[in-house]
């Protein structure tokens, strides 16, 4: 809250600028363009309306002054002119509503109409209305001292067409000048017919003329107060829109700062265990096959100590990326931890799974990271293989159990290679490394398994996380 009392020192002067400036952010005289062209389209559904509310008033009007029977020469004159104003008004009105009503001005923000046409409109409304109530007010001088038809069309004017500041002063401002000189046209005698309307006294007009004014002046305040307030309503919703979407995003960012690992870009240790557990949960209703490869860089340790941890970090993101580039959208790759990732293969059993890890593991190992002039790290992985039961009691803590298991027989029988499970051994997977199957009734893992139900993945499908 500002204080001007807490400025002692401020002459007055600039405490009148700042009051007028405050007052200025206050009153808006034009609206933003995407806030403008929206009350415009706002004001073509109002002119609907003004055109059904008058159409209606000049229906009934012409009804009852056609079976009117005047008493006298100016009654007949008043009856002539009100009849032909009403007709008048109703043409208008009708083919503002023919055109607004066509299919281009209807719905939406009106995009094939342009905005100088809808400006045009505008005016033609608010034109009309008050034209229509200076020259019915002028007519019912005949039989009335009255101006309430140039009161009520300065009312309805301010409160129904939405228009900028300096359109509503200089509409506004014409039409309080038009009435105030037809009102003295009245006061000279002369009529808007050819002597059928009685003169009006100098001092009749002149208070028709201060109450035209007066009904002008509270037309105007209408309008501007209803357009500010209009225009401060679309701005607000703007900025709330904006933030809504600031806010979204915002959240849609930290949601994926909370479900990746930051230095490879793949999916959290957390986000895999909720993925999992929703495929499981898939499983279990609609049946089918899921497995699990859990891979762990072999000396990793080494190449921290030897060459730096950037190094590492560098050999980190160059497996994160081949994994992601040989694996299906479908299915998940995460950094489980450290130098560990993890494999979700969906639809996969046991025997595809074999052959996708081989894949993988040789994948790493025939594409070293090349550090330039600084020469290139050699990467292996070992790789452990597991199906997921379903049917088991706590089948994801059996499978996250087994495929450590198998992860770690791999690393035991010499790395760089594959093996199946806790109860299946295979040779080594390393054409360097031979190493007969330590049980005779388990398949080799680095040959073709038997009938798997997923092929070996292509080079360059993409990865899901």
């Amino acid at each position: 809250m500002h204080s001007e009392a807490a400025e002692p020192g401020r002459p007055a002067l600039a405490q009148a600028r700042v009051r007028l400036a405050r007052l200025g952010a206050d009153l808006r005289i034009t609206a933003p363009p995407g806030v403008a062209r929206r009350i415009a389209v706002e004001n073509v559904r109002r002119t609907r309306i003004i055109c059904l509310l008058m159409l209606l008033i000049s229906g009934v009007s012409l009804a009852i002054f056609a079976t009117l029977e005047p008493v006298d020469a100016v009654e007949a004159t008043w009856r002539v002119q009100l009849l032909f104003g009403h007709a008048a008004l109703a043409v208008l009105v009708t083919v503002l509503l023919v055109v607004t009503t066509r299919s281009r001005w209807r719905g939406g923000e009106l995009p094939e109409v342009a905005l100088w046409k809808i400006r045009a409109l505008e005016w033609v409304a608010l034109t009309g209305l008050l034209g229509a109530g200076i020259y019915f007010t002028a007519v019912d001088q005949a039989v009335t001292d009255a101006i309430t038809p140039f009161l009520l069309v300065c009312v309805l004017a301010g409160l129904l067409v939405l228009v900028p500041v300096t359109h509503s002063v200089v509409a506004f401002g014409v039409a309080a000048l038009l009435f105030a000189l037809v009102m003295q046209v009245l006061a000279s005698g002369a009529a808007l017919g050819d002597g059928g309307t009685a003169a009006v006294s100098e001092a009749m007009v002149a208070s028709h003329q201060v109450n035209g004014l007066a009904a002008a002046v509270l037309g105007l305040l209408l309008s501007i107060v209803r357009y500010n307030g209009a225009v401060h309503l679309l701005v607000q919703q703007d900025e709330i829109e904006q933030q809504r979407a600031a806010l979204e995003r915002a959240n849609t960012a930290l949601a994926h700062t909370a479900a990746h690992d930051e230095l490879t870009g793949l999916v959290n240790r957390r986000a895999a265990n909720e993925r999992i557990g929703s495929e499981v949960e898939r499983l279990r209703r609609s049946g089918g096959s899921l497995s699990l490869l859990l891979l762990d860089l072999d000396e990793f340790k080494l190449v921290n100590d030897s060459l730096g941890h950037p190094t590492g970090d560098l050999v980190l993101q160059r497996v994160a990326a081949i994994l992601r580039s040989r694996l299906r959208q479908v299915d998940l790759v995460a950094r489980w931890g450290g130098e560990e990732f993890l494999v979700l293969l969906v639809e996969t059993d046991l025997a595809g799974a074999a052959a996708v890890a081989e894949e993988l593991r040789r994948s790493v190992a025939t594409a070293p990271l090349d550090l330039g002039g600084a020469g290139r790290v050699s990467m292996t992985v070992s790789i452990g293989v597991t199906q997921v039961e379903a049917a088991r009691p706590a089948p994801i803590e059996h499978a996250y159990r087994t495929v450590d298991e198998a992860l770690y027989a791999a690393k035991a029988a010499g790395r760089d290679r594959v093996m199946l499970g806790p109860t299946a051994s295979t040779a080594p997977t390393a054409p360097t490394a031979p190493t007969a199957p330590t049980a005779p009734t388990a398949p080799p893992v680095g040959t073709e398994p038997a009938a798997p139900t997923r092929p070996v993945v292509p080079r360059g499908a993409e990865a899901g996380g």
